[in-house]
């Protein structure tokens, strides 16, 4: 029995950008202000943890922008990417939290989600 479920992959896609889109977004904007940070992106630079809150919030919304606009959803995804990249970095090298590990996988996976969106014809 062959089953083709390709007809249901843009509905699949779509959703992951929605999800994926959401998470970053709640992300950034538990951030604010970015005076008060904690956690681990207390421990960088001042301008990289504005630039990580930019990321997080404007990332997200060029990627909705980007089901119209193909430029926006590499920028968006390009951004979120490198974010997930940086926090899965910061988890495993910093908080040296185990590699197979919520705290290590979680922006890891969300990094590969990413990935996607940018790499999608």
């Amino acid at each position: 029995m062959n089953i083709d479920l390709t007809y249901y992959r843009a509905f699949v896609l779509f959703i992951t950008r929605l999800v994926l889109a959401a998470i970053i977004f709640k992300a950034g904007i538990n951030k604010l202000p970015v005076s008060e940070i904690g956690g681990l992106v207390k421990q960088l630079p001042e301008f990289l943890r504005y630039l990580v809150v930019l990321f997080e919030i404007i990332g997200p919304i060029f990627l909705l922008i980007g089901i119209q606009f193909n430029k926006f959803q590499l920028l968006g995804s390009a951004m979120i990417a490198v974010v997930m990249l940086g926090a899965s970095y910061m988890k495993y090298f910093v908080a040296e939290s185990a590699l197979i590990s919520s705290g290590t996988m979680y922006p890891f996976t969300l990094f590969l989600l990413a990935l996607i969106f940018l790499t999608e014809e």
